[in-house]
C-alpha cells in the first residue's frame, strides 16, 4: 500500500484521503461533495485484483477533484460564493485558473496570511491551524 500524505497528521502515513466541498454561512456549514482520493500509483495498478480499483475511475490530482466538485455545483446553479481553500489548492494555477474561467472569487490560506486573488484583498490570517490542515479565517474586508 502507498502512504500518502494526511493533514490531519501532519505527515505522510498509511491512509485514506478524501476531498469534500462545503458551502457555508455565518451559522453554519453543510458538505455538499465528498470524493476519495486515489493516488496515481493506485489507479496504474488497477489491474490488480487485490486493487480493486473499477476500470472508470482515472487518476486526478486533489484540485482537479475539487474544481470537478465546483463546477458541478455551478452547473446545479447554486448561489455563487468565494471559494476558500488551504495552500495546496490555492498554490495550484489549474485550480485557480479553473476558478477565474467559473468567474469565481477565491482566497487561500498560506505562511499565516489570507492570499487572494479575482477580487478579494489580502488580509493577515486571523485563526488557528491544527493539525496541518483545518484554518479558521476572518473574512478579507
Amino acid at each position: 500500500m502507498t502512504r500518502q500524505y494526511c493533514g490531519q497528521l501532519g505527515k505522510q502515513e498509511n491512509c485514506r484521503v478524501a476531498v469534500s466541498l462545503s458551502l457555508a454561512t455565518e451559522q453554519a456549514s453543510l458538505p455538499v461533495a465528498y470524493q476519495l482520493y486515489l493516488p496515481e500509483s493506485w489507479a496504474q495498478e488497477r489491474h490488480d485484483e487485490a486493487g480493486g480499483v473499477p476500470e472508470e475511475i482515472r487518476f486526478q490530482t486533489k484540485p482537479e477533484i475539487a474544481l470537478d466538485q465546483i463546477r458541478g455545483l455551478v452547473e446545479e446553479e447554486v448561489p455563487r460564493a468565494p471559494v476558500l481553500a488551504d495552500a495546496a489548492y490555492g498554490n495550484d494555477t489549474g485550480f485557480r485558473d479553473g476558478l477565474q474561467q467559473l468567474k469565481l472569487e477565491y482566497a487561500w490560506a498560506c505562511s499565516l496570511r489570507l492570499r487572494s486573488g479575482a477580487g478579494l484583498r489580502s488580509a493577515p490570517f486571523q485563526g488557528s491551524r491544527r493539525h496541518g490542515t483545518s484554518a479558521q479565517a476572518a473574512p478579507a474586508g
